[in-house]
């Protein structure tokens, strides 16, 4: 019971067919409304589930986006462009 109340917090999974990145975002903005470093925001397993350190890294590295940019500092576009 209380490993499917945990399970219900999870955000959704990025290799769910029905995952939309625009709901990753929409979830990032909610719940971290201003200004966390990018990399917890991307760690955040509420947010999206399933990105962990070295997709994190792998994703700012291709965005050359410095790992504590603050969230407030990226449109959304760019956002969605990370969880796309």
């Amino acid at each position: 019971m209380r490993l499917r109340a945990l399970l219900r917090q999870l955000g959704p999974d990025l290799i769910d067919a029905e995952f939309a990145p625009h709901d990753a975002v929409s979830r990032a903005r909610a719940r971290h409304g201003g200004d966390p470093p990018l990399c917890d925001v991307l760690l955040d397993q509420q947010v999206a589930a399933g990105i962990g350190n070295v997709y994190k890294n792998e994703l700012l590295f291709d965005a050359r986006r410095h790992p504590l940019t603050p969230l407030c500092a990226l449109h959304d576009d760019e956002l969605l462009a990370l969880f796309t």
